[in-house]
């Protein structure tokens, strides 16, 4: 009858035996015997149930542990080149069915010039004053009078030209005191005011005089 080590002692015991007669160490046969299978194992060569924990079969010596090492690395590779299999498979109908990407062209950068010398140099043109964007206290020029039939007018004060009727529309223009200008339609105490037979505002028929002579106070701005 073939005979075991104790694993707790090494003593030399049958291979039916349930405990070690040297130590009194109980000798698992199958989980039964145990009387808990999560701390055994099944040894892949005998087919004896050991400590799980136990690097090496104690029937038959065999490297239980190293065995489980090598089945996990074989898994591990074996997934790996299923992965790779599946990406080469991927790649090789996506180019059969005319969808790769493209890399776009590449651009060459324009090469940098140095700048030229002082003396060859054009000539900067000289900073302009930008214009005023209040109207009131900068008014442009007013515009000049093309003779069209419409009546005539004079700026008897600062006159507001407005965008529209009332004194609430954005002002265009301001007329200087004497300005001339055409005006026409003539509606709720505004007239419409004409530059080269244009029409550019309205203007508060009030601050308009028949006569270039007619003056008012300054505070009449509207």
């Amino acid at each position: 009858m073939p005979l075991i080590r104790c694993p707790a002692c090494g003593h030399s015991v049958l291979s039916v035996a349930s405990s070690c007669p040297n130590c009194s160490h109980l000798l698992a046969q199958n989980p039964m015997q145990a009387g808990e299978a999560s701390a055994l194992r099944e040894c892949p060569r005998c087919g004896k149930f050991i400590d799980r924990a136990a690097p090496v079969c104690v029937y038959c010596d065999y490297p239980v542990r190293r065995r489980g090492f090598m089945r996990s690395a074989t898994v591990a590779v074996i997934g790996a080149a299923v992965v790779t299999a599946v990406a080469v498979v991927a790649v090789r109908q996506r180019a059969s069915d005319g969808s790769a990407v493209t890399p776009p062209p590449t651009v060459a950068a324009a090469p940098i010039q140095a700048a030229p010398p002082a003396a060859h140099r054009p000539a900067e043109a000289p900073a302009t004053t930008p214009p005023d964007s209040n109207p009131v206290s900068r008014p442009p020029a007013a515009p000049r009078a093309v003779p069209s039939g419409r009546p005539m007018r004079w700026a008897a004060t600062w006159v507001n030209v407005r965008e529209r009727r009332g004194t609430t529309s954005p002002i265009v223009l301001v007329l200087t005191p004497g300005t001339r200008v055409e005006v026409a339609d003539s509606f709720s105490g505004w007239w419409a005011v004409y530059a080269n037979d244009a029409r550019v505002g309205y203007a508060s028929a009030a601050l308009l005089a028949t006569d270039s002579t007619v003056r008012l106070s300054p505070d009449s701005l509207d």
